[in-house]
């Protein structure tokens, strides 16, 4: 064979190879695109179908609507997870594609449960390092919500705590604070009440850590310590805080809840400068009275 022509052959293979690489290419990107697409005509469809005049927060916040939402996008073809479909219609009432206007509206005092729903929302923030929209998108994040929301405030309809702390976030009440932002500083949540503690206190950790004395009525004192079990076995014989000592003095301890977050080796939360930062920043947004008291 000519040698011109061999390199016309090897040429011509090699543009075919490129242009099939390039084709191969191609339709791998736009099923992604074209996939996220349809997710959100879905969604929107659903919505319109399926919300009876309610608003977006108001099927997030309620299972029944939750899964009438759920059920009409699975009923026209959407192959997601409900997670997904909640991020998208967060997603696309953001952008404005929403054109349904909400006419239903509940109206009830929501003042009985925001207490126990900012503790709930606060918690899953510190455990799970989420904020409020995301537990009301995922179904397994918002069953931890319930159920600690419960465990605070027995006997009350799941929708209202979940409606209570939906409101504190709109009002910017549930600000993501440091204990989220900083996910490498490898905290140990753990709870006690007053009994269990006093009763464990010679098991209780030495790490460095923050401290978190609340009750029913919500956040009372907040603190950092070097060595957790001297400090609390400090404050619960008898505290140098006069305002928390009164208090034990005077409930005896019995209503009290101790939150304790602690700092593994290693943590920066073991320097007392960025302990203190994270404390201040507990106190700050969670405003403890006994901290705040004069």
């Amino acid at each position: 064979m000519h040698p011109t022509f061999s390199r016309i052959i090897v040429f011509l293979l090699t543009a075919t190879h490129l242009l099939v690489l390039s084709q191969v290419g191609s339709t791998q990107n736009k099923p992604v695109e074209s996939e996220s697409q349809d997710i959100e005509k879905i969604v929107v469809k659903a919505f319109e179908k399926s919300a009876e005049g309610w608003s977006v927060d108001e099927v997030m916040l309620h299972d029944q609507r939750r899964h009438k939402f759920v059920d009409s996008c699975k009923l026209a073809g959407a192959d997601a997870d409900e997670t997904l479909l909640f991020e998208t219609l967060l997603r696309v009432r953001k952008g404005g594609r929403l054109k349904i206007r909400s006419t239903e509206r509940e109206r009830t005092s929501l003042e009985d449960f925001t207490i126990a729903a900012e503790i709930a929302a606060r918690r899953m923030a510190d455990e799970k390092k989420v904020h409020f929209d995301q537990i009301l998108c995922d179904p397994e994040l918002l069953k931890a919500f319930d159920e600690l929301a419960i465990e605070l405030s027995p006997n009350t309809d799941v929708y209202l705590l979940r409606k209570a702390a939906l409101r504190l976030r709109k009002s910017r009440q549930l600000q993501p604070e440091l204990v989220i932002q900083a996910s490498d500083w490898k905290v140990n949540i753990s709870e006690y009440t007053f009994d269990e503690l006093t009763s464990h206190l010679p098991e209780t950790t030495t790490r460095p850590g923050i401290y978190i004395f609340r009750d029913a009525t919500g956040y009372l004192y907040i603190g950092q310590s070097n060595n957790l079990r001297d400090r609390l076995t400090h404050h619960l014989k008898e505290s140098d805080r006069d305002q928390l000592r009164n208090y034990m003095l005077e409930h005896g301890g019995t209503e009290l809840t101790i939150e304790l977050h602690e700092f593994a080796e290693g943590s920066p939360g073991e320097k007392l400068a960025s302990r203190r930062a994270y404390e201040s920043e507990l106190i700050r947004s969670r405003k403890p009275r006994l901290n705040l008291a004069p």
